[in-house]
């Protein structure tokens, strides 16, 4: 015994101290608990030289193994590595305000049983101290000057690896990746700790690891295709994670393609691949396609390792997983119990996911005391290194329905809180790497949480002020994040923060007017293979360019704190606010084996803010939103018909029973009379509408004895409350000379022979004028009136634009019924591959009619995003919609091209034109079209229309809001007293109440240039 003491005291006596500062997601750093042993591939780039921190975090590493790293480093570095596969355990983890420090220890192999403890041993005791001495002493000590540099910093980014010869090479740099012997290890590596990042929820640094890796080895794919598969799955499961389902499945076509050359050899990771297929496909809602991938997988590895092999056993969980949630609860119980006798069998621990299904199988059996038994030992077979990521969410929301069920309202609503903050600390980490898409897509996704949250908190707890005061926070918290985050970032690019990026915004400028010309354009009949190669390519260099900016922008959270208090704030004198949002209701009590139904019809909530109580915002379920959106169309429908105008895009009339004043009065009764008396005694409305709220002019609603909104209250509008925030703070740039755009030539350069001409609007030229005489300013008309006139004007302090606007829908699906014999159709989304498994189409796919109409400008499946399908018309449209070349572009200034304007500076953008307000309404995120480009591209302000606006009328509108804006009037002021003016003469809703004031509803820093004239005739 004294001997193997001797042992051991010998073998730690030689231990030094090494320091590698870095900076770690506090998923990472939470992970790394003090008594858990770790086998990493290599700790790299740890330096022998004690000096202050050069990153927030620290490990110091105590091991007397450490082995000097040659070559070309430089000396002052003291650069040490250590082997691949040593173990090291976590003897300590110090964290202040600032800085955090993780203590390792080296443990020789064969002495690891003596360190299994997770309590320290003397031995440990010793090095924690002698850690602590380091900390406290280096806290606040000047760096070491060779690590307080670029290069150093740079090296912190880019590690040094080391190989199965231990070898050492550059994991990240150009030369590794053209070297045929480190190419597999780099990716092993890779592969390896992106996978220990994301089981820590850490996505950002998965990502960081996988992108340079799969950029630099893509060029050697062919050499290793399944070390390259591999890593192409890592980040397809990375992609599934943070809902971008289309990467993940073009990252697993490409996998399936790699593997596919293996031949037999390469079956086993085909199994793996649709597996993951399997998954991505169920995620998206796809049960079909879902289970003829789970089951192909499964064939492949019955046929390779017998009918009761362990490795069949994550399909057969994934097979039960889909037929619980498709309710076929018998089937769903069966595979489960299946793979769970084969884990027994095979002596596998505890799987928590499929212990987790085992339990909503129980649940939705209506077995609450099995369900929660079950659910709670898959919680506690979470592994440690899984303790923070996404599938301890999962099991935790999974354990709250339990409760809730069980009446234990209380505890389920602590665990959906707990599952809330680890979806935020997602999206928080998203927002540093990923695409705007993306953020939206992960947002879209983590609907459904927040949806059973609000569902509780209104049945349970809705007498309780402080559970209501929780439900509004995480309601004005979630909605518009999205845009919100976008938009200041632009603003920071733009405001000057950032000149460097500033030229990566012209790139994207030119990159997106290519991809909408092209698409707007649409392939010719010679040569479609080409036009989807160069689409294709011209995508991929502006997701590129996209995802360089977001990773080159620190994080821009520069408003602290969303919620109602700081929101509540930031709300003007005399104003009440108003968050709609709606929701899908989830019940707790349904048991499905009964045909009980869980999730129910979306239904709208109102949150109003005020001022005076800022911490008691009021909370009231309106009701049904079906139900309430097929008013809104009633009541603009009837609007409409007074001209004959079509109220929808597309031209859809729809009818109603009673007339415009019943419709708005019942919508009055319905959105407004449950809110009167939260909102007070003030003269300002701010609302900030969700689904098809956002298509209803509020103004209209009328009250039984039929006064309209707008004679009681201004009002101005919002993508959300959380807007108020952002204009709280006064622009950092300053606008430029006011432009106006007016009456374009739509046939400049051609003959108006197209289908659907843009009509002349003899209003909008004097309209143009007008505006341009109170803004002291020549107008651009005409054959001058071209979209270059748009793209180009920087920051005008103002904007008005009178021409036409479009918003066209998108071409839906066919439905199996449509299908005809003779019929000739064709994939809508053109770039997505397929699969074919037992000559059957296993890829889910939607199709399209084919024909003439997928040829010509304007037409066919390329105008799938809604921003390529909303915009303004300028000089040439007419010409180039007919197949003309007019001498400034097609004519279309689309809303994909809007969003890249530089309008930052830009205090009010009018859009003097027909449904500019319109667009695809993506509920929480507000209305994809002109309102959210000109959103991003900075305009403080905009106004902008509901319906198609008659021309006399608008010019005579806009007249009045400009005179009331020359003479000091709010901008929601002067366009609420513009329309009360033009009432007097145009009762007709159809006349005066399609504008509405988006954004900032104050003044205008200061009067319009020129003197203020009397209103003109009109």
């Amino acid at each position: 015994m004294d001997g193997r003491v001797v042992e051991v005291r010998a073998a730690f006596e030689q231990c030094g101290a090494y320091f590698r500062d870095t900076t770690l997601a506090r998923g990472v750093l939470e992970m790394n608990r003090p008594g858990i042993l770790l086998r990493e591939p290599t700790y790299c780039d740890a330096s022998r030289l004690p000096g202050g921190f050069v990153a927030p975090h620290r490990y110091l590493i105590f091991s007397a193994n450490a082995r000097t790293l040659g070559g070309d480093t430089p000396d002052d570095w003291g650069l040490r590595l250590w082997p691949r596969g040593r173990i090291f355990k976590v003897i300590d983890r110090i964290i202040d305000q600032q800085r955090a420090q993780i203590t390792l220890l080296e443990i020789p192999e064969h002495l690891v049983n003596l360190f299994l403890d997770m309590q320290p041993n003397g031995i440990e005791l010793t090095y924690v101290q002698h850690g602590r001495d380091l900390f406290y002493e280096l806290h606040n000590a000047p760096p070491v000057a060779g690590l307080d540099s670029d290069a150093w910093r740079d090296r912190l980014v880019y590690p040094v690896g080391i190989d199965d010869a231990h070898k050492y090479f550059p994991m990240y740099g150009p030369d590794a990746y053209a070297n045929d012997e480190t190419e597999p290890t780099i990716a092993r590596v890779a592969q390896h700790l992106a996978s220990v990042h994301m089981r820590a929820n850490a996505t950002a640094e998965a990502e960081a690891v996988l992108r340079p890796a799969i950029e630099g080895l893509q060029s050697a794919a062919h050499r290793m295709p399944e070390d390259f598969a591999h890593l192409l799955v890592t980040r397809a499961d990375l992609r599934v994670q943070i809902a971008d389902y289309r990467g993940a499945e073009s990252d697993l076509h490409e996998a399936f393609r790699l593997c596919q050359q293996l031949g037999q050899g390469g079956r086993l990771q085909v199994a793996v691949i649709l597996t993951r297929l399997g998954h991505l496909y169920q995620a998206m809602g796809s049960s079909v396609a879902a289970e003829r991938f789970y089951q192909h997988a499964l064939q492949i590895r019955r046929s390779a390792s017998g009918e009761r092999s362990a490795p069949q056993i994550p399909i057969l969980v994934s097979l039960g997983a889909l037929h619980e949630r498709t309710n076929r609860l018998d089937t769903a119980g069966a595979y489960l119990l299946e793979a769970l006798a084969i884990a027994h069998e095979h002596d596998k621990p505890d799987d928590p996911t499929l212990l987790n299904n085992l339990s909503r199988v129980h649940h939705a059996n209506g077995q609450l005391d099995d369900a929660l038994r079950t659910a709670e030992a898959a919680l506690a077979a979470i592994e440690p290194e899984d303790i923070e990521g996404t599938q301890r969410a999962t099991l935790l929301a999974n354990l709250a329905e339990i409760h809730a069920a069980q009446g234990s309202h209380e505890a389920a609503l602590r665990l959906l809180v707990e599952v809330l903050h680890s979806q935020r600390k997602l999206i928080e980490q998203v927002r540093s790497f990923g695409s705007h898409e993306q953020r939206l897509l992960l947002l879209q996704a983590a609907r459904s949480r927040l949806n059973q949250y609000v569902s509780l908190i209104l049945a349970r707890f809705a007498d309780s002020p402080a559970r209501l005061l929780d439900l509004a926070n995480a309601v004005v918290e979630r909605k518009g994040m999205g845009v919100d985050a976008f938009a200041r970032e632009r603003a920071a690019v733009h405001a000057g923060d950032h000149p460097l990026l500033r030229e990566h915004l012209e790139e994207l400028r030119i990159r997106r007017s290519f991809i909408a010309d092209q698409r707007l354009s649409g392939p010719d009949y010679a040569n479609p293979d080409q036009f989807q190669e160069t689409l294709r390519t011209a995508t991929k260099q502006l997701e590129a360019l996209e995802l360089e900016l977001t990773r080159s922008l620190p994080n821009l959270d520069d408003h602290g704190a969303v919620d109602c208090v700081t929101i509540a704030r930031s709300i003007p004198p005399d104003t009440t606010a108003v968050e709609f949002q709606r929701f899908r209701p989830f019940n707790y009590d349904a048991i499905r084996a009964h045909g009980e139904k869980p999730w129910g019809a979306d239904r709208y909530v109102a949150i109003v803010l005020t001022p005076a109580h800022p911490n008691q915002p009021t909370v009231v379920d309106l009701g049904d939103a079906d139900a309430i959106d097929v008013d809104v169309a009633a009541l603009r429908a009837q609007i409409a018909s007074t001209s004959g105008l079509p109220s929808q895009p597309g031209g859809t009339h729809l009818t109603h029973p009673t007339g415009y004043e019943d419709i708005a009065t019942h919508l009055y009764d319905v959105l407004i009379v449950p809110l009167l008396s939260a909102i007070g005694d003030v003269r300002h409305l701010v609302l900030a509408p969700d689904g098809d709220l956002c298509r209803l002019p509020f103004g209209v609603l009328r009250t039984a004895d039929g006064r309209l909104l707008i004679d009681d209250y201004t009002i101005s509008y919002l993508t959300a409350t959380r807007d108020l925030l952002r204009l709280a703070n006064p622009p950092r740039s300053q606008g430029g000379p006011p432009v106006v755009v007016a009456t374009p030539d739509f046939n400049l350069g051609g003959t108006p022979l197209c289908h659907k001409p843009y009509s002349r609007l003899p209003g909008a030229r004097m309209e143009g004028i007008e505006v341009a005489q109170y803004l002291g300013i020549a107008p651009v008309l005409g054959s001058e009136a071209t979209k270059a006139a748009v793209q180009q004007a920087h920051s005008p302090s103002i904007l008005h634009i009178a021409t036409h606007g479009f918003f066209e829908d998108r071409e839906p699906p066919l439905e199996p019924g449509d299908l005809k014999v003779g019929m000739t159709f064709r994939f809508i989304d053109h770039d997505r591959e397929s699969i074919v498994l037992d000559g059957i189409l296993a890829t889910p796919v939607e199709l399209i009619s084919t024909g003439d109409s997928e040829f010509g400008r304007r037409r066919g499946r390329h105008l799938d995003n809604p921003l390529l399908r909303s915009g303004l018309a300028f000089a040439g449209a007419n010409t180039w919609s007919n197949d003309g070349d007019p001498p400034h572009g097609n004519g279309l200034l689309t809303a994909f091209e809007v969003a890249e304007l530089d309008l930052q500076g830009t205090q009010l953008v009018v859009l003097s034109a027909c449904d500019t307000g319109l667009g695809e309404i993506e509920s929480g995120e507000g209305v994809f079209g002109l309102q959210r480009a000109f959103h991003l591209a900075g305009a403080r302000t905009l106004v902008m229309s509901l319906w198609k606006v008659p021309d006399e009328s608008t010019k005579e509108l806009m007249a009045h809001m400009y005179r009331l804006l020359a003479a000091g009037a709010t901008r929601a002021d002067a366009l609420r007293e513009a329309q009360r003016l033009v009432r007097v003469h145009h009762p007709n809703p159809l006349d005066w109440a399609a504008f509405i004031c988006q954004g900032d509803p104050g003044r205008l820093p200061k009067p319009p240039a020129g003197s203020v004239p009397a209103a003109p005739s009109l």
